[in-house]
């Protein structure tokens, strides 16, 4: 088989692939009808896909037109796994996920200097790996950073990147010949978002933690801008005469919405409050004050919806604590003046780390299909 040959039967495995993820399970005629290819190219395709672990036959149904019964076919969820990383500011976790992106190992360490971490990584990686009857498709590290082009992280206000380049270098070659990708958490929580509906092509998940940053997907694609930088939702500007952001603009809305910002203003209102979980737990008490919050909120994501005009905006993170009764405080403040764009907001429900999980799809997406 010449190299021409050989790419067109991959790409055609890939969309196999591709469809039996959509539908579930599908017989070989179901695939020969939605592909148009023949039925002896579906049937080796099929075949070499089962023999390399990644289709699994699954049971019989019945032809209405002929009478004669077919044999479904599904993905084999341990056909194949990914090991994915979610480098926090204060914990780094590593998870390994199959094919129907459940974890079936997890490790946990604190994140320390980017060196040291690199090799706790490689070592959790190697581990992982070591284990009988894994095939290992693809890593991905997921980083609280901006990355540039998949391999570089350029800046963070969240991590020293001292020593990056290196990180990276030790990561990227952990295993030999196995696909290796780098992003930032934030497109990876977005991209998360698209196993729950396989229809969610644009898409804005704003994550609100220690800092505000977004993920943005559009037309299925990541969007990040043309140095990495584009979801810095953060340092979008809501108010010229609102408090001095470590960039040195007024009015950035990490300021005025993360959780350090709004523990800080419940303190002034309280001095008893120390930490975030004691406004979760009074937030009658703290009602203005969410109110505020979510206010300030509806502003950013109306720049956005005009912005990118998206199907679903996402809110991820420990301000989802606050409950229903915020979200509905953001709808209220928002909906009335999305004009030009209706895009739905909701909290996630993504299960699991949000970070492994879109870091398993990316890598599925990228490299299966």
């Amino acid at each position: 088989m010449n190299h021409g040959q050989q790419l067109i039967k991959e790409n055609n495995e890939k969309l196999l692939f591709k469809l039996v993820r959509e539908h579930t399970t599908l017989s070989r005629a179901d695939l020969k009808r939605l592909t148009g290819l023949s039925p002896t190219t579906v049937s080796s395709l099929a075949d070499d896909l089962i023999a390399k672990g990644l289709f699994i036959e699954t049971g019989i149904k019945e032809v209405k037109s002929s009478g004669r019964k077919a044999t479904l076919m599904e993905i084999k969820p341990d056909g194949g796994y990914f090991i994915c990383a979610d480098v926090g500011k204060k914990i780094t976790t590593v998870e390994c996920l199959d094919l129907n992106f459940k974890v079936t190992r997890h490790f946990e360490t604190e994140t320390t200097n980017l060196l040291t971490l690199a090799e706790k990584i490689k070592n959790t990686i190697l581990s992982f790996a070591s284990k009988p009857d894994t095939n290992v498709i693809g890593v991905v590290i997921g980083v609280s950073a901006i990355v540039k082009h998949s391999r570089i992280i350029s800046s963070s206000s969240l991590l020293n990147t001292e020593g990056a380049d290196e990180f990276v270098e030790i990561l990227s070659t952990a295993l030999e010949g196995v696909p290796f990708y780098l992003q930032s958490d934030s497109n990876m929580k977005a991209y998360a978002e698209t196993i729950q509906d396989k229809n969610l092509k644009d898409i804005i998940s704003i994550d609100i933690d220690d800092g505000v940053g977004a993920g943005i997907l559009l037309k299925g694609r990541i969007f990040s801008g043309h140095d990495g930088a584009a979801g810095e939702f953060g340092h979008m500007s809501i108010d010229i005469n609102g408090p001095v952001c470590t960039c040195g603009n007024k009015g950035c809305l990490e300021p005025m919405i993360s959780i350090p910002a709004i523990v800080k203003r419940a303190h002034e209102l309280d001095p008893s409050i120390e930490n975030f979980s004691q406004i979760v737990c009074n937030t009658d008490k703290f009602h203005g004050l969410i109110c505020e919050i979510a206010e300030y909120l509806s502003y950013g994501i109306i720049n956005l919806a005009n912005l990118f005009n998206p199907q679903e905006i996402v809110i991820i993170g420990p301000i989802t604590r606050l409950g229903d009764t915020f979200l509905e405080h953001v709808r209220e403040f928002t909906y009335p003046r999305l004009t030009l764009n209706q895009a739905k907001i909701s909290y996630s429900t993504v299960p699991g780390n949000p970070v492994t999980v879109g870091c398993a799809k990316y890598a599925f997406d990228h490299i299966l299909i």
